[in-house]
């Protein structure tokens, strides 16, 4: 199911024993992610928990920063799937990246694909290329989320560091770090104490937690106020229609209609229905 770790200050809220314990239990591949000079620096690999600590180690101090571990379900077992993803690119770099932690139901094998890069291809991509302001609007990530289902989690950050969560309630906030789930960074159980047995360590309950926008809270709790952006629902087509309710929909019925319409008609529509407009 992979892990995400988030800390939102420094590398160093995130202890090291997490990160050992997270790479143990999910070994298909590593990533890690940070903001640097207006964009995202996206860094990946196979290699083992020593080679990632050399790159995490070497990494800079004090601006937000992301660890991801893979557990592959779905796709190459390959660098080319590991994450982070881009999402967005200027001529500079990646502006905006995710990592996702979960199982979609609503993408279809695709080989070499894992589910995770199909959706970002159909889904985010298309939609934050046409309205790339849409990030910042907590109704969108909410359909993202309805669309993703259950137990699926994303980590978006932009070149500029903000990040934004999607079911990110579903996750787990610890000292500051937000976690995509409580398990991965469980100790072994007592019979397995020998280190070296990385992949045999015992898993665990997830936890769920109130619903909110967790990155609305710096890591000791104090609220932070987010720049002012321009309201997407100013430009609507007040003659557009309506998307399905998305609950009332199931999850594929949902990634067709997203497929089977323009980008910019299924943003607008989604708004509409979530604004009651």
């Amino acid at each position: 199911m992979c892990l995400i770790a988030f800390a939102a200050q420094d590398r160093g809220q995130i202890p090291d024993n997490h990160l050992a314990w997270a790479h143990a239990r999910n070994d298909d591949s590593w990533g890690i992610m940070f903001p640097e000079d207006g964009h995202v620096r996206l860094l990946r690999d196979v290699s083992d928990h020593a080679a990632f600590c050399k790159v995490w180690n070497g990494s800079p101090r004090q601006r937000p920063i992301a660890a991801h571990f893979r557990y592959g379900t779905s796709g190459s077992m390959t660098a080319a799937m590991a994450h982070p993803f881009p999402v967005l690119e200027d001529e500079g770099g990646v502006t905006l990246a995710v990592m996702h932690n979960g199982v979609m139901s609503c993408v279809a094998d695709q080989g070499a694909l894992s589910d995770t890069a199909v959706f970002i291809r159909d889904v985010l991509q298309p939609q934050l290329e046409a309205r790339p302001d849409l990030i910042e609007v907590e109704g969108w990530r909410e359909a993202m989320g309805a669309i993703l289902g259950m137990e699926n989690k994303l980590l978006l950050m932009r070149g500029d560091g903000e990040a934004f969560l999607v079911n990110g309630w579903q996750g787990h906030f610890e000292d500051g770090v937000w976690y995509s789930n409580s398990y991965s960074i469980e100790p072994p159980k007592p019979r397995l104490l020998d280190l070296d047995s990385y992949g045999a360590f015992g898993g665990g309950g997830r936890s769920h937690h109130d619903q909110g926008e967790l990155f609305r809270q710096a890591p000791r709790g104090e609220v932070t106020i987010r720049r002012p952006y321009a309201d997407p629902l100013e430009d609507l087509d007040e003659g557009i229609e309506p998307c399905p309710r998305l609950f009332e929909m199931s999850e594929t019925e949902i990634y067709h209609y997203v497929l089977d319409n323009s980008p910019e008609d299924v943003t607008d529509a989604i708004l509409e229905m979530l604004c009651g407009r």
